[in-house]
């Protein structure tokens, strides 16, 4: 009684917030060799059937911070607190290849060779070869990849429809590339089609 509930995606209006940078002071006790947090992009690409994320089906390349200020970030964290590792926050940061460029530039225009982890999507890495070539020139080390599920029919039902056989066999083709690299595969139980049987045999 007597409180109000806000919704952010209904009672304000959209605000670029791209171009502002974060800045931490002494009262926030950062350590040094922190590991920051750094904004890519907002929104998502995609629309799967499962997801009930407010900011779904961007158009690709839209929604992407400006290279000059992740520069800007990156370059603060790595002078003021000497940290080299980062955690990339985007929803999905291998939706575009462009994003990976940018990273990749910011990498050799400062010579920082800084690493960090990110949330992927396993079925466009392997649709991408070129994606795949630049994982060790960005620093990309640490993955979340949302595969959802290994069963076909399940996938399909939930709009994530790649084979699971050759996801699985590109994952070990990966791991055998990338050996010190660090893969997390994300798996939702109890999808439309599972059953038992099928969780047993994948």
């Amino acid at each position: 009684q007597g409180m109000k509930l806000v919704t952010c995606d209904r009672d304000y209006k959209d605000i670029n917030l791209g171009d502002i940078p974060v800045e931490y002071i002494e009262n926030d006790f950062i350590g040094r060799e922190e590991v920051f947090p750094i904004e890519i992009s907002r929104g998502c690409i995609f629309h799967c059937h499962f997801c009930s994320f407010a900011h779904l089906g961007k158009k690709p390349g839209t929604y992407i911070r400006p290279k000059e200020c992740i520069k800007k970030d990156i370059v603060d964290r790595y002078q003021k607190y000497n940290t080299t590792k980062f955690l990339f926050v985007d929803d999905t940061f291998n939706d575009s290849i462009e994003k990976m460029q940018i990273i990749k530039d910011i990498r050799d225009e400062t010579g920082i060779p800084f690493e960090f982890w990110s949330y992927a999507r396993l079925d466009l890495l392997r649709a991408k070869p070129e994606m795949v070539d630049m994982i060790d020139q960005i620093g990309w080390t640490s993955f979340s990849f949302g595969v959802e599920t290994f069963n076909k029919s399940s996938g399909s039902a939930v709009g994530k429809g790649a084979n699971p056989e050759k996801l699985k066999e590109f994952l070990i083709n990966l791991r055998n590339r990338f050996p010190t690299h660090q893969f997390h595969v994300n798996l939702i139980l109890g999808l439309p089609e599972d059953t038992e049987e099928s969780i047993l045999e994948t």
